[in-house]
């Protein structure tokens, strides 16, 4: 149970093959940025990624334990 959610323990949500592909470069931007990763505009920008894709995607990352926000705007590479 997950608040009001109930899922089979094994469950996972899985990216498709494209999500997964635009995951991967997301999280490398985040990974390159170290100490001073771009903020999801600079992201949204240099991947040419909607906003709503973009959010999307770092959910994803932080619920794989990827990716850390620490701001409405910015996150870190786990």
């Amino acid at each position: 149970r997950d608040e009001s959610v109930l899922r089979l323990a094994s469950h996972r949500a899985r990216l498709a093959a494209p999500e997964r592909a635009l995951a991967e470069r997301v999280e490398r931007a985040l990974v390159e940025g170290a100490l001073t990763p771009p903020d999801t505009r600079q992201i949204e920008t240099e991947l040419g990624i909607a906003p709503r894709r973009l959010a999307d995607v770092l959910a994803q990352l932080e619920r794989d334990g990827r990716a850390v926000r620490v701001a409405p705007d910015l996150w870190y590479a786990a």
